[in-house]
């Protein structure tokens, strides 16, 4: 894999229908606090996660953030089926991660205070729009990674962000311009698949340690831990 070009399938995109792993006992407190966001032409996943204040809010990938309608809202859809609007609350796009407004009564999941490589990770989303969907790996390395963002022909779409670099890619159409995200980020081994994106990554003890940014066909790249509790701080 060449570090500053990997192909990245940001996982926004419903893919084929793939099969679910068998949940666990120990999988029902995490599974819980995962969401569908959905939007016209895909969907993103997200988790319910508490913030130093104690508030619950849910936290997904930045460049989800194509799913917001007029109104600075996300449609979002809990475990039990029940789909409501929840506001936008603010992004990081340097690190690709941002947050809404959680679900009333739910504690969330607790973030964790350290991630270290070689540990054992289980991610819950809503990959291939399954109900939900888990996989397991192990944090490998960390590497800079770029992630597209949006692309330019989108008239919210801009370039001047830190970080955010302007590349030409070919397009199912010809050409086109996308703001790229340049950013170091964890590799882990767990399987990533469409509709992943800002899903959870939890460790053993059912503690957040990344969000769900991309993958290419080898692995699945997050943003852990420090840019998360950096971003949560102020909430």
């Amino acid at each position: 894999m060449k570090p500053y070009f990997v192909v990245a399938l940001v996982a926004v995109v419903v893919g084929l229908l793939s099969r679910p792993l068998n949940f666990q006992p120990d999988d029902e407190y995490p599974r819980r606090q995962v969401v569908k966001i959905a939007g016209p032409h895909g969907m993103c996943s997200g988790e319910q996660v508490r913030a130093p204040s104690g508030q619950t809010y849910i936290l997904t990938a930045a460049h989800c953030r194509g799913f917001m309608d007029s109104t600075s809202n996300f449609t979002v859809v809990n475990e039990d089926g029940l789909s409501i609007q929840r506001r936008f609350i603010a992004e990081d796009p340097n690190s690709d991660i941002m947050l809404i407004e959680g679900f009333p009564l739910l504690e969330g999941l607790k973030i964790a205070k350290e991630s270290r490589a070689q540990t054992h990770l289980r991610t819950f989303t809503h990959g291939h729009n399954l109900d939900t969907y888990k996989t397991d790996g192990y944090a490998v390395m960390r590497q800079e990674f770029m992630t597209p963002m949006c692309e330019l022909a989108d008239p919210a779409c801009q370039c001047d962000m830190p970080k955010l670099k302007k590349i030409d890619m070919p397009g199912f159409l010809g050409p086109v311009s996308v703001c790229m995200l340049d950013t170091i980020q964890v590799a882990m081994t767990a399987r990533v698949v469409p509709g992943s994106s800002g899903g959870m990554v939890v460790n053993d003890k059912n503690e957040l340690v990344g969000v769900i940014s991309a993958t290419d066909e080898f692995f699945g790249y997050i943003t852990d831990v420090p840019e998360i509790q950096k971003f949560m701080a102020a909430y």
